[in-house]
C-alpha cells in the first residue's frame, strides 16, 4: 500500500509541474520576460521531467516482475540522474558551452553516481 501512494502522489506532483510547465511556455516569450522567464521554464521542466522519467522507469521495471520497492527505489534514483543530466545539457546548450565532451563527462558522472549508490546501498 505504501509503494501505491508514492506512485499516486508521484503521478499528481509530475502532473502539477507539466501544468506548471505548460504555463509558462504560453506565457512567458523569452526573448522579453529575460532571467526571470529562464528561471521560471527549468524550475518547472527539472520536476516534469525527473516526474516523468520515474514513473517511466518504475512502469518497466514493473513490467519486468521487479518487486515493487526496489523498483521504487531504483526509479527514483534513475530518474532523478537521468533528469539532472538532462537539465544540465540544456543548460549548457542555452550558455552556448555545450559540447561532445560535455555530454560524455555528464553521462560518466551519472554511470559514476549510479554504480558508488548501488555499491553503497548493497
Amino acid at each position: 500500500m505504501l509503494v501505491k501512494s508514492y506512485i499516486w502522489g508521484m503521478s499528481i506532483t509530475a502532473i502539477m509541474a507539466f501544468l506548471a510547465f505548460l504555463l509558462v511556455l504560453v506565457y512567458f516569450d523569452p526573448n522579453t520576460s529575460g532571467l526571470t522567464g529562464i528561471i521560471l521554464f527549468f524550475v518547472t521542466l527539472a520536476p516534469t521531467l525527473i516526474g516523468g522519467l520515474v514513473l517511466g522507469i518504475y512502469a518497466i521495471r514493473r513490467h519486468f516482475r521487479v518487486e515493487p520497492m526496489p523498483a521504487l527505489i531504483l526509479s527514483g534514483r534513475q530518474g532523478v540522474i537521468l533528469g539532472t543530466i538532462l537539465v544540465a545539457l540544456l543548460v549548457f546548450q542555452l550558455t552556448n558551452i555545450l559540447a561532445w565532451w560535455n555530454v560524455g563527462l555528464l553521462l560518466a558522472a551519472g554511470v559514476f553516481l549510479e554504480f558508488y549508490s548501488r555499491v553503497k546501498v548493497e
